[in-house]
């Protein structure tokens, strides 16, 4: 889903983006700039959680200073072969994996069908949990609450906008 090369900032930008992504409230409600300030105040967080395996992604060209600077503007570059591609596709979780289809079709597909099929997918897993929890809150919170917390989150959205 990142360009052949990006930095490391921007790579766990896009982890931290996965579990938002088909979530409807982040295009109503939440502060656009949600994902950036988690990966900004967690950059040391993600380096130590992800740096090992990164490391071991051999489609991944990495520089050795990983994990000692915490450089969040360091460079890395992925290898976007077509058999690179399949061998990360068939990596990836079954449920979305189901998603993508077959891992030769998906990795035969240029650079940006592949970026916007692999969105979708992530995007057609976590919609359904996504709108199961909005509407969890508002049996758990009751309705009235909700409606205030809803309109404060509009409001405080609006403003960052």
């Amino acid at each position: 889903m990142l360009p052949r090369s990006f930095t490391l900032f921007q790579l766990f930008t896009m982890i931290a983006s996965l579990s938002y992504m088909g979530d409807f409230r982040m295009g109503v409600a939440e502060n656009p700039n949600k994902v950036h300030n988690i990966v900004a105040a967690n950059v040391s967080g993600f380096t130590s959680l992800y740096g090992p395996i990164l490391r071991a992604t051999p489609t991944l060209k990495i520089p050795d200073a990983i994990g000692a600077q915490h450089q969040s503007d360091m460079q890395l570059e992925q290898v976007t072969t077509q058999q690179a591609r399949m061998e990360l596709i068939s990596s990836l979780p079954e449920t979305l994996r189901f998603y993508i289809g077959d891992a030769a079709t998906a990795a035969s597909l240029p650079e940006h069908a592949l970026r916007q099929l692999v969105a979708r997918s992530v995007a057609e897993i976590v919609a359904p949990a996504a709108a199961s929890q909005a509407i969890k809150g508002l049996f758990t919170a009751g309705v009235s609450t909700s409606i205030t917390y809803s309109l404060s989150k509009l409001s405080k959205a609006m403003s960052d906008k």
